[in-house]
């Protein structure tokens, strides 16, 4: 509407143009009166032809970026509305998701302790079985304490007939139960087919200097269930037991060494651990 009343104005602007030429052509020059009426049409007319040959392609163009625009404008409005949707439902999958992990994690949890609570009560049952048949046993039939002669005597046996055994315990994942890592710990045997315990067995063998020979068979058992390991999943690692006593052996750490150099295909799957069982 405001470019109508425009255009019309404009339009009335180049009439009074027109006339005041032909007037001016009539009266100051003389000119006749046909002739005067026809210079102001001339004018009228072209001053509207270079009007119409111009404002209407403005117009145009106006119109055409102002629908490109609006185009673009809705483009935006679309994928914002896309976009908000699709931020929505990322949320909620995750939400979804984390309730899920949380409830398995719980569940696995909940089950440990279940495990827990049974083994605690089954361990302490039979310590008080023991504990009950111990004191109720005769006290000739009851086990003496070996005395510290016996007990290195059942270490040297025990290495020397490869009665060193390496006992591993697994470290697993929750929730997924992957077993990631084995501890391993050393133990002996005596001829009878008892278990010695570290706590007995280290009393005797430091001073007498049979560590470094335990650690060394147990390295080696060590290596072979690594490389067990290796063939089923490379992803699982041992934890191998190293006495601070053979470390401050020269002879057993340039052996330690050399086995290092010897396994270095290895060296993702063994962990050494310095310290005591």
């Amino acid at each position: 509407m405001v470019s109508v009343i425009i255009h019309s104005v404009v339009f009335l602007v180049y009439l009074a143009a027109g006339a005041g030429v032909g007037a001016g052509a009539y009266w100051l020059y003389d000119y006749g009166a046909a002739t005067a009426i026809c210079l102001g049409g001339l004018l009228v007319v072209g001053c509207g032809l270079i009007h119409v040959a111009t404002a209407p392609r403005d117009v145009r163009l106006q119109r055409r970026e102002r629908a490109r625009l609006d185009v673009e404008l809705q483009a935006l409005k679309d994928a914002q509305t896309v976009t908000a949707g699709q931020i929505e439902e990322i949320r909620t999958t995750l939400t979804d998701e984390a309730r899920e992990r949380e409830a398995a994690i719980t569940g696995e949890l909940r089950e440990i302790a279940v495990m827990i609570a049974k083994f605690a009560e089954r361990t302490d049952r039979k310590i008080a079985a023991a504990t009950l048949a111990a004191a109720s046993a005769p006290i000739a039939s009851r086990p003496r304490p070996r005395s510290d002669q016996s007990l290195l005597n059942a270490v040297k046996s025990a290495i020397n007939d490869n009665r060193v055994e390496l006992h591993v315990q697994p470290v697993v994942t929750v929730p997924q139960r992957r077993v990631v890592f084995y501890e391993g710990y050393s133990r002996l045997r005596d001829e009878s087919g008892a278990l010695i315990m570290p706590g007995e067995f280290l009393r005797v063998a430091e001073p007498s200097g049979l560590v470094a020979e335990i650690d060394n068979m147990l390295l080696l058992k060590c290596v072979q269930i690594a490389r067990r390991m290796i063939r089923q999943d490379k992803r699982t690692s041992i934890f191998c037991n190293v006495s601070p006593t053979s470390l401050a052996d020269e002879t057993f750490f340039a052996q330690f060494l050399t086995f290092l150099r010897e396994n270095r295909e290895l060296a993702g799957s063994l962990i050494f651990e310095f310290g005591r069982d």
